[in-house]
């Protein structure tokens, strides 16, 4: 019989350290927006590297800027259906389109739709001659996935104006197009499970490292004799083109509960350079599930029981409380300390009217006759 219970204990101790597995029911479907709450210059610890088994991650001090959506809708009504035919899923996010195939399992993308490139209005469907592989389940500690893809897009040199009368040094020489080669390639690996406690909240997570090289190389075609050559445009242009050519790296840890189809928390890795001498800096930004950061929180102060909300906020900050008294009174400050709004508290929920304050963070006092209490607040446009 002991053998049994301890066998039994094994197994409890087992359950109660499980890694966790990502299921399919993470795979977003037709119909799901995603909504995010995004955040800037994150200046916590940078805790969130830490991986292995059985973590513990503790994040908070979110700064909240503004608000981004990941949309997926049915393509078959879509013009661009015919475009992408095997495609069964269009995709909006990060300011892009994207037709995709969605499995029971995975969601690949296989043609990418250009609205706008660098502002110069060029438009044009982009066939992948693979697919990008851009979410699969299930996936475990340890698992791994990468790929790359290429898009080339050809444009005419009248799209900036003056560029096809520049003189090229070469005698008859005339330049009518550019071509822009981007390559993409990312690696996802899960490095790490346990318990992420953010803003109070902990919810079992598996840790995801994604590292993501693009690469971009922009070339003039130049027509002489008939014939046209490709050039380097960095090598024409120099300087002209270091803001739109060259390697960008970026690292990005993500967290995923098991069946949620949003990350927790992602937390984005860039280094910036700050001067002529090539001096760097590590800029760290991110995104949360947006009920995250727009919380409600309830606190005490002199027998009294107040709550406010949304945190983030847009427009309105709603404070509550379960006691009315004349001499309550709101205030809020900016980070230089400056009062930028006061109201005297006069009901059960005080409606405090922020459209015209700038996105920051703010300093909440609910001042009584007694104490004072102070919460930090984030407006966000």
């Amino acid at each position: 019989m002991k053998y049994w219970i301890i066998i039994a204990s094994l197994l409890i101790g087992a359950t109660l350290t499980a890694q966790i597995t990502i299921t399919t029911a993470s795979i977003p479907e037709i119909g799901d927006e995603l909504k995010y709450t995004t955040f800037a210059d994150y200046q916590d610890t940078k805790s969130y590297r830490a991986s292995g088994e059985d973590m513990t991650w503790f994040f908070d001090n979110f700064v909240g800027v503004a608000s981004n959506t990941e949309s997926y809708f049915d393509i078959s009504g879509n013009a661009l259906a015919d475009t992408f035919p095997e495609a069964n899923m269009l995709l909006e996010f990060g300011g892009f389109e994207s037709a995709a195939v969605r499995t029971d399992s995975s969601i690949s993308l296989i043609g990418v739709i250009v609205n706008d490139f660098t502002g110069l209005g060029v438009e044009a469907n982009v066939n992948l001659e693979e697919g990008f592989k851009l979410r699969q389940a299930p996936f475990n500690f340890g698992d791994k996935i990468e790929d790359a893809f290429t898009v080339v897009l050809g444009i005419d040199a009248t799209v900036i104006p003056g560029l096809d009368s520049l003189d090229l040094g070469f005698p008859g020489a005339e330049l009518d197009s550019i071509r822009v080669t981007t390559d993409i390639s990312k690696t996802e690996e899960a490095t790490g499970w346990g318990t992420v406690n953010i803003l109070g909240n902990s919810i079992d997570a598996l840790q995801i490292r994604q590292n993501d090289i693009t690469t971009t190389t922009i070339e003039l075609g130049i027509l002489l004799f008939g014939n046209r050559l490709w050039l380097n445009a960095a090598d024409v242009l120099g300087s002209m083109v270091d803001d739109f050519g060259g390697n960008q790296s970026s690292t990005t840890y993500k967290y995923m509960s098991a069946d949620n189809k949003r990350s927790i928390v992602e937390f984005n890795e860039n280094t910036v350079v700050t001067d002529t001498l090539g001096n760097t800096m590590l800029v760290i930004n991110g995104r949360t599930s947006a009920e995250l950061l727009t919380n409600t929180e309830e606190l005490s102060i002199d027998n009294r029981k107040l709550t406010y909300y949304p945190n983030p906020a847009t427009d309105y900050l709603y404070v509550t409380t379960n006691l009315i008294s004349a001499e309550d009174e709101l205030y809020l400050y900016n980070v230089q300390g400056q009062q930028v709004l006061s109201v005297q508290s006069s009901s059960d929920t005080n409606r405090l009217d922020i459209q015209h304050l700038q996105s920051g963070t703010y300093t909440l006092h609910y001042r009584t006759l007694k104490e004072t209490i102070a919460k930090k607040i984030v407006i966000i446009r």
